[in-house]
C-alpha cells in the first residue's frame, strides 16, 4: 500500500497505485512542480518493484 496517504483506494491493486502516482506526476510536471513530481514518481517505481 502507499505510504503517503493513510487509505489508499488502491489498497490491494499496487499497479493501479502507481498508475495514479503516474498521472498525478503528469500534473505537477505541466505545473511547473518537478521535485513533487519526482516524489510522486518514486512511489509508482516503487510500486511496480514490488509487482
Amino acid at each position: 500500500m502507499c505510504k503517503k496517504e493513510e487509505r489508499c483506494e488502491f489498497e490491494h491493486d499496487l499497479k493501479g497505485c502507481a498508475l495514479k502516482h503516474i498521472s498525478e506526476a503528469r500534473k505537477l510536471i505541466s505545473k511547473g512542480k518537478y521535485e513533487d513530481a519526482d516524489v510522486e514518481l518514486s512511489y509508482a517505481e516503487k510500486h511496480l518493484k514490488e509487482t
